[in-house]
């Protein structure tokens, strides 16, 4: 009896998992077995924006006016009050949300460099608002050659957060005057390979002009040897010929 009761159970899930459709229902996605895999639920949610989106489009985002989140009426690219660093799926870094929703550069911020008495007023808040920190009782956005090991290794450098390696390799003199060693050295040796190379060549072309000289001697006294009996005159114009060549 109980198998039976097993295998009519099973029969039930296994009709209702095919009798099921990948669907939205009241922002709720339908049971699991009922789409094809994690793409098509993916594809689902920018179907049914209305459901998934509050309505807004998929490069906005809803949300209340100052912080009223029972009723968010407007659709913005962010939230007010956040920025790139807390949220980095709305602004990019070094931006901020303003107030009417849009990310704004940090220092087009109206607090920015603005003189500020400590981080947090009595009444909570920051005094510099979002994106801002207050240092040494000025309004800004980091503090210079900080690095933050807790989330994503950026650095400070001039005065802004930055991801780029390149930029944080030459924020200290010690860094500055190891790269200018570095030039140095290798502009050493790519001059030693210079005269390495012309060296090479003036000892080639005297050695060539050498053997040239050996060849032409060598003749000269081969044709000696051969013409022995030959006049005085052949003789003499022949040593001359020959101190030619070596004066040369």
């Amino acid at each position: 009896m109980m198998r039976v009761i097993f295998i009519i159970l099973l029969s039930l899930s296994c009709i209702s998992l095919v009798l099921s459709t990948c669907e939205i229902n009241n922002g709720h996605m339908s049971a699991s077995g009922s789409c094809s895999g994690p793409i098509e639920r993916s594809l689902l949610q920018f179907n049914s924006l209305d459901q998934t989106n509050n309505g807004c489009p998929t490069n906005k985002i809803r949300y209340g006016i100052d912080g009223v989140s029972s009723n968010p009426s407007e659709c913005s690219e962010c939230v007010p009050g956040t920025n790139g660093v807390s949220h980095p799926g709305t602004c990019k870094l070094n931006e901020y949300c303003s107030d009417s929703g849009t990310c704004t550069d940090l220092k087009n911020h109206p607090l920015y460099n603005v003189h500020c008495p400590d981080e947090k007023s009595t009444l909570g808040l920051n005094w510099c608002g979002s994106g801002l920190t207050c240092i040494a009782h000025l309004c800004s956005i980091c503090q210079e050659g900080v690095i933050d090991y807790k989330t994503d290794g950026k650095m400070c450098v001039n005065g802004e957060w930055t991801r780029n390696r390149m930029d944080t390799k030459f924020t200290t003199p010690v860094s500055v005057f190891t790269f200018v060693i570095m030039l140095l050295l290798i502009f050493i040796l790519l001059c030693q390979i210079k005269f390495q190379k012309i060296f090479r060549f003036i000892r080639d072309s005297i050695q060539k002009r050498n053997y040239k000289k050996s060849l032409k001697l060598k003749s000269l006294s081969k044709y000696q040897n051969t013409n022995g009996n030959s006049s005085p005159i052949n003789n003499s114009n022949n040593n001359n010929n020959v101190n030619n060549i070596k004066n040369d």
